[in-house]
């Protein structure tokens, strides 16, 4: 007979759960008879150190693979962002000619898809904690209502959609089309959760949480305002096994090549960034229901949707716009000079220094902050401001994580706008930048 061990989860005699390591040597009698001669100890300790060690080791090899794919994400994103930006300007320019309205409403849709395309972007980055939110006043039955029309594309016939939208519902601070994509993460989950059909609802409703709690998916739930926003499914629930695990990176129960395991730990992101949380509730056999609490924002106010555009801007300012790319650069002056400022421009930062040491009246610059040469954005604004001290600065980037440095030459007051950006947007960030006070609505 052969020595054995073996480890056991078993309880002590308080009723505790613990493991013990049982070793054992047979030992033949002199009769001849066979006795065992045994140890058992209690290694819950070792046992329990060792898998929180597995646990660090899976941890840190997910956010190993969350970087990996953050770089490649990153990488995409600059170049995308670019042909997105050459786009949309190109759009803004045909709209500032005569159309009639048919030509008029092309151009507009066509700008809508170049807005849809960049936030596409920035949900690849959000996982990744690369993206860069630009928080403003929402209504979530507005964010809802707008999105019926594609939830019925993406639905199948066989699913009923319910809308029960609470009345008065407070407003948000959050970044819309990451609340967009959040929302439609939910709505592909709660229809692959029902590949018979079923009932798919939506809800909104204000929520007073009165004291902290920690859930468990051990968040921390700060009392306070919030508006719910709930995706709920009649289909195949998740078992708690699975549930533990939903908002882990690259964790997905789908088939390969159905799902990445990033939908629900980027929402989880997002909603913690903007200083709200997600909750979950799930039955087997019953269905799931997933709860978005949106913290409310203190103003109770939405600034009108679709409200015209009035150019109303500081006519005598000089710009110097830097920019490698040349269809970017082509219709980001156009835009500009459209609309009444002085434009002067240059391919990089270098071509950037020399011209603005032979002329130094330019009341502000516009760079990105990638280029070809010597001088990046970051290491041209210092030169520039050598020169300038107080010169005003407008960075921009088809990179989120370019978008948000802050080293090297930019200051915490700098205006920092990833590509492709809006003329309203731009125009608005250079009136800022300008002190003016001037604020331009969609």
């Amino acid at each position: 007979m052969q020595p054995f061990s073996l480890r056991l989860l078993t309880k002590n005699i308080a009723g505790d759960e613990v493991w013990i390591q049982c070793s054992g040597q047979p030992v033949t009698m002199n009769s001849g008879g066979v006795c065992w001669h045994c140890l058992v100890l209690d290694v819950t300790r070792e046992v329990e150190a060792e898998i929180e060690a597995e646990h660090q080791l899976a941890l840190a090899a997910a956010v190993q693979r969350q970087e990996s794919v953050g770089q490649l994400s990153g990488g995409v994103a600059h170049d995308f962002n670019n042909l997105l930006a050459v786009v949309m300007g190109s759009l803004e320019l045909l709209l500032d000619q005569p159309q009639n309205e048919e030509s008029r409403k092309l151009i507009q849709n066509a700008l809508g898809a170049t807005q849809r395309g960049a936030e596409l972007t920035r949900s690849m980055l959000a996982f990744a904690k690369q993206a860069v939110l630009a928080p403003k006043p929402l209504n979530l039955n507005d964010v809802v209502g707008q999105a019926q029309s594609w939830i019925g594309r993406t639905l199948p016939k066989n699913i009923n959609v319910a809308i029960s939208l609470s009345d008065d519902v407070w407003t948000v601070e959050a970044d819309e089309s990451s609340t967009v994509s959040a929302f439609l993460n939910l709505i592909v989950n709660a229809r692959d959760a029902m590949p018979d059909g079923g009932k798919l609802t939506v809800e909104t409703e204000n929520v007073e949480i009165n004291a902290p709690y920690t859930d468990a998916h051990h968040q921390l739930i700060s009392q306070g305002s919030y508006v719910m926003l709930a995706v709920s499914d009649t289909g195949t629930g998740i078992p708690p096994d699975v549930l533990d695990h939903i908002f882990e990176p690259f964790y997905t129960t789908k088939e390969p090549g159905s799902g990445t395991g990033l939908g629900l730990p980027m929402v989880q992101g997002f909603m913690r960034q903007s200083g709200g949380y997600v909750k979950v509730n799930s039955e087997v056999g019953v269905g799931t229901t997933v709860k978005l609490f949106f913290k409310a924002s203190v103003e109770q106010h939405v600034i009108p949707p679709n409200s015209e555009t009035t150019h109303q801007v500081t006519q005598a300012a000089r710009i110097l716009v830097v920019e490698d790319n040349p269809d970017v650069l082509a219709s980001t002056c156009a835009n500009l000079g459209n609309v009444g400022y002085q434009i002067r421009s240059v391919r990089n930062g270098d071509a950037a220094l020399k011209l603005y040491e032979q002329d130094p009246n330019f009341d502000l610059v516009i760079t990105d902050i990638v280029m070809p040469g010597e001088l990046q954005g970051t290491t041209l604004s210092n030169a520039l401001r050598q020169i300038t001290p107080d010169l005003p600065i407008v960075f921009m980037s088809g990179y989120a994580r370019e978008a948000s440095v802050h080293g090297n030459g930019l200051r915490h007051s700098d205006i920092r706008l990833m590509k492709p950006i809006q003329r309203t947007d731009l125009i608005n960030a250079i009136e800022k930048a300008l002190g003016t006070g001037l604020t331009l609505t969609k």
